[in-house]
């Protein structure tokens, strides 16, 4: 299994756990959509590791290209998402927002994480075959 969907899938135990906790045994308000928001990032997490990992087989500024790419529609569809709720719904829109962005960094930093160790293996490969010029 790839070490994107073992850190994927630990990610997400990790979080289920820290909501159930969180909602059980303290006094600490999960909102009632965390599910949902749960569910869509790691919808997004999965759609840009496979935009991003297209753009792996063909290397070099391809790459790049895509994990651009993949992080600009990324930001822009979590823009959107928050704006359509906070303008639709009256309720607990602070919540949302907050609950919104903790779920947003946790997974970016995980696809970070990930994309960099996969960046640093293309560099490598770039450097051996400038060398060998």
């Amino acid at each position: 299994m790839d070490r994107f969907w073992k850190g994927l899938i630990g990610l997400t135990i990790l979080v289920v756990v820290a909501i159930i906790v969180l909602a059980q045994f303290t006094t600490v308000f999960i909102h009632p959509h965390t599910w949902y928001i749960l569910g869509y990032q790691i919808f997004l997490s999965v759609f840009s590791y496979v935009i991003v990992l297209r753009g792996a087989k063909k290397g070099g500024i391809v790459y790049m290209n895509h994990v651009m790419g993949a992080s600009t529609f990324r930001l822009l569809l979590g823009g959107i998402v928050l704006c359509v709720y906070y303008f639709t719904v009256q309720e607990l829109r602070i919540s949302f927002t907050v609950t919104f962005f903790a779920l947003y960094f946790l997974f970016t930093l995980f696809e970070i994480s990930t994309l960099l160790s996969k960046l640093r293996k293309i560099s490598e490969s770039v450097e051996k075959t400038d060398g060998k010029e």
